[in-house]
């Protein structure tokens, strides 16, 4: 995300020049000190990537005076779903031979933020290691960002679960 700051005087005519000791802190789920690159012209660009999902608060601050007398709320939601961060739960290491089981799965993004909305696809495979059979299913959203998978054992021996992200085109 980008933001610019504009200077002004104490009469709040636009300043053109740069120089201003601006600091910028992001504090909530980890707390982020910005720097204000100085354009030279009374204007300053602010970047950054969050990495974190959650709710912060950002202060402006001229000096040590916050700017507009406030602090702001920002919200930052999790980015794409990313499969290789994605997590399951849930699976035991025994099941029954014709009895259905359940787990989760948790979607979360890159920097394993839990995203907190639906509308993917996972496909779940259970493979019996001695003759390779495999079965397959999909997994129910609950639209918001958790998944059921459950699967059905259909005969007895050792059993290796796979879970896969869709992509969807």
């Amino acid at each position: 995300a980008t933001f610019f700051i504009r200077a002004r005087d104490r009469y709040s005519n636009k300043r053109t020049e740069g120089g201003d000791p601006f600091r910028i802190i992001l504090a909530g789920v980890q707390t982020l000190k910005l720097p204000a690159v100085d354009l030279s012209t009374g204007l300053y660009s602010v970047s950054y990537t969050p990495q974190i999902a959650g709710e912060y608060e950002g202060e402006i601050r001229f000096g040590d005076s916050l700017v507009n007398g406030k602090a702001y709320k920002i919200q930052i939601a999790a980015g794409p779903i990313d499969g290789t961060r994605c997590t399951a739960s849930g699976v035991g290491s025994e099941a029954t031979a014709g009895i259905s089981f359940t787990f989760a799965v948790q979607a979360r993004d890159k920097f394993g933020s839990r995203r907190l909305s639906g509308g993917d696809q996972f496909v779940v495979r259970m493979k019996l290691e001695d003759d390779n059979s495999t079965f397959t299913n999909y997994t129910d959203s609950l639209s918001d960002g958790d998944y059921r998978a459950s699967l059905l054992p259909r005969g007895t021996g050792r059993f290796t679960v796979y879970v896969f992200l869709k992509l969807i085109s």
